[in-house]
């Protein structure tokens, strides 16, 4: 027994000193040259599309119609849903990166696109740098240290290089569908760096990295107000760093045996059992809520053949490690095995259970601390690399390294300057004068559009309620969206238009029938019209 009356245990040997880190230009030099391939898509999107709003995917508008239902129909910090055109929905969600989101829309009366895609560029930045930092942390020893921190920026597993071989032993073009073993062709983020086209990952990000700094440093104040605000403002990452935390603290509470330690166990727990209470309790009290839950649950699934060919270059490294280490790997080893054994089983809950998205752990959260793991072995092979291969050999050494590491975001990237601008979120100079005039005008009520994206931008750029919006958050969107067809192809309407107090009429393509005796003319310009009920028909 030690003096304290504990139980003796081996200490975890001492991490390395830290070499003086890249300071001035460099430092931010390669911070920015880090986050400048995944700022490509959006500099292309504001460069050469007239009707760019900012919004690189069909998903991004949703967070700002979020953020105004804060201030036009919540209570000035918890929304409904902005898609159920229910005046009596529930007021029950809460996330404070979202109300900033509103704050700078209804306040500062800032364009929502341009608000979402500049604070995407700030938190890019701010990851980066964080992330520089723990690349120091982890590599201590400072030789080519610049490059590895880029190679961890921009790296990623073998999907489009297995794909490829496939194909090509299968006779098939090599390039064809090359992302077709990754979840949603790309755009969950596998890797660190990618997720950094996405403004909202951008931020949860840094928060991910500075519980991991807070961890490394052993910062706990940092690592506690980190993961309680990430908690606070995403589920599925919330919940994945609060297991995660908890585990960690749970085991060095274990070992140490101090009040210190018990009481950020503690903390901890106390912040995941919060976030259970409202998730699992409290959200589960409203019919729709549960609705939703119902839909969301079915989605974002992901295969054994995805996690494999993100992470397997991977596990070989770090078992290469943990086999050559033994038992003297650091505590901060121990924390990245950590991080990637829940993040594993999250991403695997099916399992254990019916799956609930289990692509939404990914986000590079599988990939990255494998890769922090692994990077201290591959700094090593590589510095006896450079000092005992011969020029050449060792060139071509590096190249294949560097070819393997950067395959999936190369061939990402590539695909998306090449046509992703298809698929990027435009507005037509008609639509933001027609909702420019609805917001100014500070309209309220169920609208009704038969253009699925135009009723689905309303909630992002205006105060009104459309009568379905985003496909996975309109509660009943099949039968709303069956309705809207049988009115505007036939006229036929029925107990649900009485609730509608604005039609939004594409004036080259009109509905087939419509009593236009029972609506009045607030707003036109040369595409739409926009019509509101007559007094005499809301007596009705």
């Amino acid at each position: 027994m030690t003096t304290d009356g504990t139980a003796p245990h081996a200490a975890w040997p001492d991490p390395p000193p830290a070499f003086p880190r890249e300071r001035g230009w460099m430092r931010w030099g390669l911070v920015l040259l880090a986050v400048l391939p995944f700022q490509l898509p959006l500099f292309q999107h504001l460069l050469i599309n007239p009707a760019a709003t900012g919004f690189l995917d069909y998903d991004s508008p949703y967070y700002l119609a979020n953020a105004r239902a804060i201030f036009e129909r919540g209570n000035g910090w918890a929304y409904p849903n902005p898609y159920d055109p229910d005046p009596q929905a529930s007021v029950i969600y809460f996330h404070w990166l979202i109300w900033l989101l509103g704050f700078g829309v209804k306040f500062m009366r800032l364009d929502p696109g341009a608000l979402f895609a500049a604070m995407g560029v700030v938190g890019s930045i701010v990851c980066s740098a964080l992330t520089l930092r723990l690349v120091e942390l982890v590599l201590p020893d400072s030789r080519h240290r610049p490059g590895w921190f880029l190679i961890t920026m921009w790296g990623g597993g073998i999907v489009c290089l297995c794909t490829a071989l496939i194909n090509l032993s299968g006779g098939q073009p090599v390039f064809q569908d090359l992302f077709r073993f990754d979840a949603s062709e790309g755009w969950w983020g596998p890797n660190w760096g990618r997720n950094l086209i996405l403004p909202m990952e951008a931020v949860y990000h840094c928060l991910v990295a500075a519980i991991w700094i807070g961890v490394l440093q052993r910062r706990w104040r940092l690592v506690l107000g980190a993961v309680g605000a990430l908690a606070a403002t995403h589920p599925f990452s919330g919940l994945q760093h609060l297991l995660i935390v908890n585990a960690w603290l749970g085991v060095l509470a274990a070992r140490e045996r101090t009040l210190a330690a018990w009481a950020r166990i503690g903390v901890a727990a106390a912040l995941l059992a919060v976030f259970g209470l409202y998730y699992f309790w409290f959200l589960n009290l409203f019919p729709a809520h549960r609705a939703l839950i119902a839909i969301w649950s079915t989605a974002h699934q992901v295969t054994m053949t995805y996690v494999l060919l993100s992470v397997g270059p991977l596990v070989v490294i770090a078992f290469w490690r943990i086999c050559r280490e033994h038992g003297a790997l650091d505590e901060r080893g121990w924390f990245w095995l950590t991080t990637f054994s829940v993040t594993f089983l999250l991403m695997r809950h099916d399992w254990f259970m019916a799956p609930h998205q289990p692509a939404h752990f990914s986000r590079g959260y599988l990939w990255f601390p494998l890769w922090l793991f692994a990077l201290p072995q591959l700094q090593e092979w590589g510095w006896w690399c450079a000092r005992v291969q011969p020029r050449l050999l060792r060139l071509a050494l590096f190249g294949l390294v560097g070819g393997l590491c950067l395959a999936d975001n190369t061939v990402f990237l590539g695909r998306e300057m090449d046509n992703g601008e298809l698929e990027r979120l435009g507005l037509s100079e008609n639509q933001r004068e027609m909702f420019g005039w609805i917001d100014r005008a500070g309209l309220r009520g169920v609208l009704l559009c038969y253009d699925t994206r135009a009723s689905y931008y309303s909630a992002t750029y205006t105060g009104v309620r459309p009568y379905f919006g985003h496909l996975n958050n309109t509660p009943e969107i099949n039968r709303r969206w069956r309705e809207v067809a049988a009115w505007h192809r036939r006229g036929q309407v029925g107990a649900w238009f009485k609730t509608i107090d604005y039609v939004l009429i594409d004036r080259t393509n009109p509905p087939a029938a419509f009593d236009w005796s029972q609506w009045r003319e607030l707003h036109r310009n040369s595409k739409y019209i926009l019509l509101g009920r007559t007094v005499a028909s809301r007596l009705r």
